[in-house]
């Protein structure tokens, strides 16, 4: 059997790393130039909501807690104030949703959308 060793007389030179320049050399292109137009936040004060808004949120979130008490305190049909429940928060909240569009949008909630036919 044969020794094993190392014929090599010198080692070999490790490769080492090198930080990059954090400044873009002169055959590299810097920050890319923005071009076109330019969109600006809304002003926080003309995203609230408007008070019939509001007025719609809160009768919305009551719908439910009134009819189970209407259930409870009258002798009325459960399914009929169920029903109706369903109804008018399936209706209030539509009406929610078309206002928050248009008032997100930029629409004047108070003028009815252009017919487009």
């Amino acid at each position: 059997m044969e020794p094993v060793s190392n014929t090599s007389s010198a080692p070999e030179p490790e490769n080492q790393w090198q930080q990059p320049p954090f400044t873009p050399s002169p055959g590299q292109p810097g920050e890319p130039v923005v071009t076109g137009p330019v969109l600006v936040p809304l002003d926080p004060a003309q995203l609230a909501p408007s008070s019939g808004e509001t007025t719609l949120r809160m009768i919305s979130r009551l719908v439910w807690p009134l009819a189970i008490i209407a259930t409870i305190v009258t002798r009325g049909s459960l399914w009929e104030l169920i029903f109706a429940a369903i109804v008018v928060s399936a209706i209030l909240n539509r009406v929610l949703r078309e206002l928050a569009r248009r008032r997100l949008s930029g629409q004047n909630p108070s003028t009815p959308p252009r017919d487009l036919r």
